[in-house]
């Protein structure tokens, strides 16, 4: 879990630091929202296609479809909603 924060951060980092030579480049908004959307699409198309098949399934069946594997990759989304319209998100302390 920490190395994933960290990646996060990194991300984080790296992305305002291209957002900010970009525009400081003369690029314009669109294109710089076109970029950013060309690359989510080409990170989903990478784990739709190189990644290993649990990934896959968990990123279909758990995210997009629970309901139709309610016992394995759909499993914890379906906790959660359970938890939360029984009583909401509660409150810290």
């Amino acid at each position: 879990m920490l190395l994933i924060g960290h990646t996060v951060v990194w991300a984080v980092v790296l992305g305002g630091t291209l957002l900010v030579m970009f525009l400081g480049a003369g690029f314009s908004r669109i294109k710089i929202i076109a970029g950013f959307v060309a690359g989510l699409l080409a990170a989903f198309l990478y784990l739709a296609t190189l990644a290993p098949p649990y990934i896959t399934t968990r990123l279909l069946y758990g995210w997009l479809k629970p309901l139709a594997d309610p016992t394995g990759a759909g499993y914890l989304l379906l906790t959660i909603r359970q938890h939360l319209a029984a009583g909401g998100p509660s409150a810290p302390g």
